[in-house]
């Protein structure tokens, strides 16, 4: 496998991860609010604080910001791809 390839192949991967964050991301944003809108008392507000920290594109550690930052590193894998001169198969 040359180096283009590899290259290549880690934006695949850097792509299939943002793909599963995003898909774990919306599976669960209903179900958790859901959660916080039927429930009170002191767990579900530590639930509720740590998931709007997690869904939030505020928070430096969100889902969302997982997302991004996955795409981006598939995009600068791909650009390195075709620095090394082998089009995309």
């Amino acid at each position: 496998m040359s180096a283009a390839e590899r290259a290549y192949a880690s934006a695949d991967a850097w792509r299939a991860l943002a793909e599963a964050a995003k898909d774990a991301w919306a599976g669960t944003a209903s179900t958790a609010d859901s959660l916080i809108a039927n429930n009170s008392g002191a767990a579900i507000d530590a639930f509720e604080e740590r998931w709007r920290e997690v869904s939030s594109t505020a928070s430096p550690r969100s889902l969302p910001l997982l997302v991004d930052r996955c795409v981006k590193l598939a995009e600068t894998c791909e650009k390195y791809a075709v620095r090394l001169g082998t089009p995309a198969c």
